[in-house]
């Protein structure tokens, strides 16, 4: 690729370009997806623990600098752990979902989900490359399981409104002092 072109290309472009190190994905009863090698660096450091991989801060927060070999070790387990996973036959295939649903980020995704552990993979229909990885909390899984979509904004999941009801329950957040939250 010409240098002119390469730097024309957003960020997101330039984590999805081809390299020898991506992943193939082969599924018995699915077309193959694949996990770009820069996509999975990008998504290392705040989803790999989903994946039992060591989070890169110290217990006070502090951010931990990692040799390139570990950072290389740890995204190397990080795909061999998303590859592991989407090949489960326990898992719920929605081939046409959404990620980011609502916003002007919504592409149309398949979202890979086990109900058994809340963990989801998302991917882009349209090259199938890896976008993201996430565990469920019960308001994402429930919003999940309805519109098929996952993300968006805090407040709008699929087009339907989230209420302070489906957030907090009957709780009246002006009556709690700080402590309780």
């Amino acid at each position: 690729m010409p240098y002119q072109d390469y730097i024309s290309l957003t960020k997101e472009q330039k984590r999805n370009l081809p390299t020898p190190d991506d992943v193939i994905i082969q599924t018995s009863h699915h077309e193959p997806l694949k996990i770009r090698d820069g996509q999975s660096r990008f998504k290392l450091k705040s989803h790999g623990h989903l994946f039992n991989l060591p989070r890169p801060f110290n217990q006070k927060g502090a951010p931990i600098t990692l040799s390139k070999d570990e950072i290389d070790e740890n995204n190397k387990a990080f795909k061999h752990g998303i590859r592991t996973f989407a090949q489960k036959n326990d898992l719920i295939w929605i081939e046409d979902g959404t990620y980011q649903g609502g916003t002007e980020r919504e592409v149309p995704s398949i979202n890979i989900y086990d109900p058994k552990t809340k963990l989801i993979l998302i991917f882009k229909q349209k090259d199938r490359n890896f976008v993201t990885t996430c565990k469920l909390n019960p308001i994402e899984e429930d919003r999940f399981l309805k519109t098929k979509n996952f993300g968006g904004s805090n407040f709008n999941y699929g087009g339907t409104p989230v209420t302070q009801q489906d957030i907090v329950g009957n709780i009246n957040l002006k009556s709690l002092n700080k402590n309780e939250l």
